[in-house]
């Protein structure tokens, strides 16, 4: 889904500047799953080329990779670095031109500031004492990734094919056709809808949250609390960190 949606969006913007992606940077989400985000962001290339190629868009894709997009808590908050050092890593090794993590927690002045500088510094390990980025590619012939790639790849295109049918979501938006870009964000809802039943149901686990929470929280205020929780960094992302 994230796929078909962020190639929908860059052919409508690429159309604004004259079919040439050079001056656009595409923003896409990272979670903590780390081989399912490198085969994202990899399946993002190579069906952007086939894209590309098919319309005659010219200019290199630059790719900006932000997160933790999911999940990030405000319970137990400091396990959160753990999360933005998957993200990262995931980004690095996926190929993002630019890579954006948001502070672990977004309470108060100071910890903002102390957060966004952990947050700089997670980057600033992971490419200057591990030189992640000194390698491309690096988990290309694996035969897991490869696979997971492939099939990403195909379901990106069937996503991108059903927005493009209904003439694009951004064009609805702005049209005012209001029904059918309902229409087209439902399956996304229902993955939504289905993320957040998991949480609630422990069939998918936050650590800090869900499973293994300070047990000074009250169990049932954490629990009715979970959307909050889990969401309230969207904000923060946009922090600037030097």
């Amino acid at each position: 889904q994230q796929l078909g949606w962020a190639v929908s969006t860059l052919l409508d913007a690429a159309g604004e500047a004259d079919d040439d992606v050079s001056r656009l940077v595409l923003e896409i989400p990272v979670g903590v799953q780390v081989v399912g985000e490198i085969a994202k962001l990899r399946a993002l290339r190579l069906l952007w080329a086939d894209v590309a190629r098919e319309r005659g868009i010219a200019g290199d894709l630059v790719v900006l990779a932000s997160g933790p997009s999911f999940p990030m808590t405000g319970v137990d908050c400091e396990s959160n670095l753990l999360r933005a050092a998957l993200c990262g890593f995931a980004a690095v090794c996926g190929g993002a031109d630019l890579v954006e993590l948001a502070p672990y927690r977004a309470d108060g002045d100071e910890r903002l500031r102390e957060a966004c500088r952990l947050a700089a510094n997670q980057m600033r390990l992971m490419l200057e004492e591990s030189h992640l980025d000194v390698v491309g590619d690096p988990w290309a012939g694996s035969d897991v990734v490869e696979h997971l790639t492939a099939r990403l790849v195909a379901a990106g295109r069937a996503e991108l094919d059903r927005l493009r049918a209904a003439g694009g979501h951004l064009a609805a938006d702005r049209d005012g056709a209001y029904d059918t870009l309902d229409a087209l964000q439902e399956p996304y809802a229902a993955a939504e809808s289905r993320r957040a039943e998991g949480l609630a149901h422990r069939t998918r686990t936050v650590v800090g949250l869900n499973r293994f929470a300070d047990p000074s929280r009250d169990r049932d205020a954490v629990l009715s609390d979970l959307p909050h929780a889990v969401f309230e960094f969207a904000e923060a992302e946009d922090v600037d960190v030097g």
